[in-house]
C-alpha cells in the first residue's frame, strides 16, 4: 500500500520527504490559498490503514484551547470524511481522513480524495482557527462566517 501511495505522489509530481524512523510515512509541504502547512501520510500496515493529516502551522496557546474545541466541534459536525482534532498535550491542530481497507482495494481516485480533503478543510477553516485561537473572533461568529464563505464558493457562477 504504501508504494501505492509514493506511486500517487510520483504521477503527480508532489514532491515528499521519507520518515527516516522506520515509519512507512512521508511529509508534504502544501502551499494553499490561505496557509502553508506540512500534510503527513501514512499507511499502517498492521492495522491497513491509510491516513492523511494536515498540521495547522503553530502549536496554538493552552488558553485558545476551549474556543478553539468549540469552534472545531462545530466544524466537524456532519463531516462524512474526516475531522478536526485538538491535541491537548502540545497544542497540535490537524484535520485526518483515514480508510481502513483490510477487505478490499484502495483506488487511486479513493487515495486523492484522502489527500485532498484534510488539504482544503485546513485551507478554509485554518484563518478562523487562527482568528479564534488570537481571540480576535467568538468561535459562533467564525463558525458562521466560515460556513457562509465555504457556501458562497460553492454557489454556480451567474
Amino acid at each position: 500500500m504504501f508504494s501505492q501511495l509514493l506511486n500517487f505522489f510520483d504521477k503527480r509530481n508532489i514532491t515528499y520527504l521519507l520518515a527516516d524512523n522506520g515509519v512507512t510515512a512521508a511529509l508534504v509541504n502544501v502551499k494553499a490559498t490561505n496557509i502553508d502547512f506540512r500534510l503527513i501520510s501514512e499507511v499502517d500496515i498492521v492495522q491497513n490503514r491509510i491516513m492523511f493529516f494536515s498540521i495547522f502551522p503553530y502549536q496554538l496557546p493552552q488558553e485558545s484551547y476551549p474556543e478553539v474545541t468549540e469552534f472545531i466541534t462545530a466544524v466537524n459536525a456532519g463531516r462524512f470524511l474526516g475531522n478536526f482534532e485538538l491535541y491537548y498535550g502540545n497544542g497540535e491542530l490537524r484535520y485526518k481522513t483515514s480508510l481502513d481497507y483490510t477487505d478490499g482495494e484502495v483506488s487511486e481516485a479513493m487515495i486523492e480524495k484522502l489527500f485532498n480533503v484534510p488539504i482544503t478543510m485546513l485551507d478554509i477553516f485554518a484563518p478562523f482557527i487562527d482568528k479564534v485561537a488570537k481571540k480576535e473572533i467568538t468561535p459562533l461568529d467564525a463558525y458562521t462566517e466560515s460556513t457562509q464563505n465555504q457556501q458562497a464558493q460553492q454557489q454556480p457562477a451567474q
